[in-house]
């Protein structure tokens, strides 16, 4: 598979760095520490993405940002709304679904914006 085809959706918690790479849908966790960014700034640099999109999670996720961001990664904060109004409208959740969604599925649903994001750029 070609680098550049590899999309990236970051989900920032308090305690957890939830990961999911497009279209492998490989899952990946990694504790919100600083050795924890380091290591998935280190491991996105092996990966080549072509586009990473990290929520905009009222500050929380600036830390990620900046280590991505100095890797040289291609990383984009995207507001939450937008994102669910993308998820909604391509139909891939419904409203009632997007109450219970995990850290992994929103993580996914982040990879898929980008990924169609970066086609329409």
């Amino acid at each position: 598979m070609e680098p550049a085809s590899t999309f990236v959706g970051v989900v920032v918690s308090r305690t957890q760095l939830s990961v999911i790479e497009r279209p492998t849908g490989m899952e990946r966790t990694f504790p919100n520490t600083a050795i924890g960014i380091a290591a998935l700034s280190d491991h996105l640099q092996t990966l080549h993405p072509r586009a990473i999109a990290v929520e905009s999670m009222g500050g929380d996720q600036w830390p990620v940002v900046g280590s991505l961001v100095e890797a040289m990664l291609p990383v984009i904060v995207v507001n939450p709304r937008r994102v669910r109004e993308f998820v909604l409208e391509a139909g891939l959740l419904t409203h009632e679904a997007t109450f219970s969604i995990t850290n992994a599925i929103e993580a996914g649903m982040l990879a898929r914006f980008a990924e169609t994001l970066r086609a329409t750029v």
